[in-house]
This record gives structure tokens, C-alpha cells and sequence, in this order.
């Protein structure tokens, strides 16, 4: 939430994995033999101290766990490289190089996520722009998603991302980001099958349905999710 600079401060992305932490805890117990979290708020997102924990995860992680990350924040699409970039909690902006100078990116990522033998792995990456950052931070358009995209089959994980198409979609919903919220009610039971499971198919279903919705009915437009889903579905919450 706190980004050093007051300009791209946000209101809910603490809550919103807070939120996922929680459900995930709980609708997870049934399935798993124990279930660790790990967090990183505001002033310790740094580029280091992300590197660091996934090494951290990636020593007590083994192929047959499962791995879910969450992250919110703000995310954009350098225009010059086409790469998708996470802009941590020191980011400065100077100009267009200082996205590929300070942000952490796909390349960064694919590195963090070589020390996770985990086989089954969801990333959930809901990044919006604040509104008052510059046009080539504040776009979020086919660009953004197409390295997101890329992001999923370059490290072989399943992604559900966000795709704000506009500054209205900051504003969130229900306290939550708007595709935080879906996801979240997702995981209450809503994307659950008929015996009652949830299943990364059937989470990102339920979100790709719902969120464009939920968002024409309150903001008259569509906010389209993406997804990538590679390999075999698996469980990460019972009902």
C-alpha cells in the first residue's frame, strides 16, 4: 500500500492478501498436512528481499507441494521491451528507463521461481495503476496481458491475472480490489465443483464469468481477467 512515493499509494492490496492468506488457510486444512505463509508488506518489498524469501520457500518446498503466490501492487508493460515489470515499494519514477532500471521483472521472477520445486504452482497477480502516474505506467492494455501471459510459460506456472482498463477500477469493491473481491468469493465456495472443491480450472472460470460482470454493473465497462492455465488442474480449497 505504502509506496514511497505518495502518488502511487494504494488502500487495499494489504487486505486483499491478507484475505487470501486466510482463505487459503482455511479452506485448505482438509487438503493439506500444514499449510505455511510467508508475507511481504509495503517498506520490505525490495527487489533483494523478494529474491530472498522465495529462497527461503524454496528450502522447505518439495515437487510434490503446492505453491500459490498472491501479489498486488502496481504492475505495468515497459513499452521499449515489451516485459512486464512490479514496481516495488522504493520505485521513483524519472522517465521511461526507470521501469526497466528499478522495477522487478519477468526476468526477475522466472529466477525467484527456480528455487520452487513445487509442482503444482498458481500465481495470482491482481497489479493495478494508481490513476495519477504517468500514461506509460497508468496503461494497462493487450501489452500488459501478453507478458503476463508470457510470464506463465516461461516458468511453467498456471496465472490468473487482473486487467484494469481504466483508473475507475482503483476505486475497488467491498473493500478489495475489484479482482481481488472476485477471487476471494472464489474461494469462499462460489468456484467450488459439485463435491465441493476448488480447483484452479474452476477458480479461474468463476473469475473470468464474474468479474466482468460485477464490473459493467457498477462501472459500465468490462474489466476482462486473463488467464494461462498449463498442465493439470489441481485443488487448493474445499468448501
Amino acid at each position: 500500500n505504502n509506496y514511497r512515493d505518495g502518488d502511487l499509494r494504494l488502500k487495499y492490496s494489504i487486505n486483499d492478501a491478507e484475505g487470501v492468506i486466510r482463505l487459503v488457510t482455511e479452506k485448505g486444512k482438509t487438503l493439506f498436512s500444514g499449510i505455511d505463509s510467508y508475507r511481504l508488506h509495503d517498506e520490505n518489498v525490495t527487489k533483494e528481499k523478494m529474491e530472498a524469501i522465495f529462497k527461503k520457500i524454496g528450502d522447505r518446498t518439495k515437487r510434490g507441494d503446492v505453491f500459490l503466490l498472491f501479489m498486488a501492487g502496481h504492475g505495468v508493460t515497459e513499452e521499449a521491451d515489451g516485459m512486464y515489470y512490479f514496481l516495488p515499494v522504493d520505485f521513483r519514477y524519472t522517465g521511461p528507463e526507470s521501469i526497466a532500471g528499478q522495477g522487478i521483472s519477468m526476468n526477475d521472477f522466472k529466477r525467484f521461481l527456480t528455487n520452487i520445486q513445487a509442482m503444482k504452482t498458481l500465481l495470482l497477480i491482481d497489479t493495478c495503476n494508481s490513476g495519477s502516474f504517468s500514461e506509460a505506467v497508468a496503461s494497462r492494455g493487450v501489452t500488459e496481458k501478453t507478458a503476463l501471459s508470457k510470464l506463465a510459460r516461461t516458468v511453467g506456472r498456471a496465472t490468473i491475472a487482473a486487467s484494469s482498463k481504466n483508473q475507475v477500477a482503483l476505486e475497488g469493491y467491498e473493500g478489495h480490489g475489484v479482482f481481488s473481491y472476485t477471487l476471494l468469493e472464489g474461494m469462499k465456495g462460489k468456484a467450488a465443483d459439485k463435491k465441493g472443491i476448488i480447483t484452479i480450472n474452476h477458480l479461474a472460470t468463476f473469475i473470468e464469468e464474474t468479474l466482468p460482470e460485477l464490473t459493467f454493473k457498477k462501472w459500465g465497462y468490462e474489466q476482462i481477467p486473463q488467464k494461462s492455465l498449463i498442465g493439470s488442474d489441481f485443488s487448493i480449497g474445499v468448501k
